[in-house]
């Protein structure tokens, strides 16, 4: 976060007239003495020029002085302050100054100094407990998911298998949120037929679009792009849950070729819709709208999109959404033809 000083800030700050106001004491005393010296030289009858030179001296000299302490106080303070509003990480403060050569200056270095160690070290010890805590989790979710599996293999009532199905994409929904963030050292991008990652899914999905009449069909998805096949296939699963949690009875999936060379998957569902004014902030983490918080869609928890959107930023891919409350909705994977995939593929 930026400082919110203005740049007229710093310049008041460092002002001559606040250095002075602050000085005022000192003034004060310089002025007194003076004044004391000039009365003592009287009383002693010296020479009218002695005393002249004196004092002129005697105000040079604190004139210097001040001087010199205003310009060494007002450079550092100017680049303290400066810096400070230019920065987006105002703790790296420190790395863009100079050691100041004066005594306050030196104080507030090491001051700013401990506080930067103390906040590093704090950022440190959270970022090892975030970690440990995420890989607990992953591990957690992987255990949770071995009985899931008998469960599934050992039942036999199609209402019991459909619970089971919706709790085990609710474990991968939460395994892959918590890898998001970090989701670089799991994917490996290659070369793909998007028909393969969708027959995958609807084979994973066949239960739940069985036990729901679901018509699900495909249409032209004989394309080649370069994905992760397993997080691919994680990111068209939310949004066919999403299509069928919200009343769709039939699924088309398609992929067509645009003019910049791009590939376009569609989901298109038949289902409620989403409102125009809801529309534009699906993708956004924790979001519902209006649909989400219906009696018959309290379940919805707003991340499925979030987690999407998310997966295809870090992809490369992009994503968005078209919809007609009452008619249905589609949702876009553009899959971009970038030079970057083809030369690491071909290394």
């Amino acid at each position: 976060m930026k400082s919110q000083l203005q740049t007229s800030d710093w310049k008041t700050i460092a002002s001559l007239k606040v250095f002075l106001r602050d000085r005022i004491y000192v003034i004060m005393l310089a002025v007194a003495s003076l004044f004391t010296l000039l009365l003592f030289l009287l009383a002693l009858k010296i020479a009218l020029e002695v005393i002249i030179v004196v004092a002129v001296v005697f105000i040079v000299f604190v004139t210097i002085s001040l001087a010199i302490e205003y310009s060494r106080r007002r450079y550092f303070y100017q680049n303290l302050l400066q810096n400070l509003q230019t920065l987006d990480q105002a703790y790296l403060i420190l790395e863009t100054l100079e050691p100041p050569n004066f005594y306050e200056g030196k104080i507030l270095w090491e001051t700013l100094y401990q506080a930067n160690k103390s906040m590093a070290e704090h950022v440190k010890r959270h970022a090892m407990m975030t970690k440990d805590f995420r890989e607990y989790i992953e591990l957690w979710i992987h255990e949770a998911k071995t009985p899931l599996a008998t469960l599934t293999i050992m039942n036999r009532d199609p209402r019991i298998s459909e619970q089971l199905q919706r709790l085990d994409g609710y474990l991968e929904q939460v395994l892959y949120y918590v890898r998001a963030e970090h989701a670089e050292s799991d994917y490996l991008i290659k070369k793909l037929t998007l028909a393969n990652v969708v027959h995958n899914l609807a084979m994973h999905q066949r239960e739940i679009i069985q036990a729901r009449h679901i018509d699900f069909s495909t249409e032209n998805l004989d394309f080649m792009v370069f994905s992760d096949a397993k997080w691919l296939e994680f990111i068209l699963g939310q949004i066919l849950t999403n299509s069928i949690k919200y009343g769709s009875n039939r699924i088309v999936v398609a992929a067509a070729q645009n003019q910049d060379g791009d590939i376009e998957l569609e989901i298109s569902d038949n289902g409620i819709g989403i409102a125009e004014k809801d529309l534009s902030r699906i993708f956004e983490k924790s979001f519902t709208g209006a649909n989400g918080r219906q009696a018959d869609s309290s379940r919805s928890t707003g991340m499925g999109l979030y987690i999407v959107n998310t997966l295809c930023r870090k992809l490369g891919h992009q994503v968005s959404a078209e919809s007609i409350i009452g008619q249905g909705t589609t949702i876009k994977i553009v899959f971009k033809n970038h030079d970057y995939y083809h030369v690491t593929n071909s290394q």
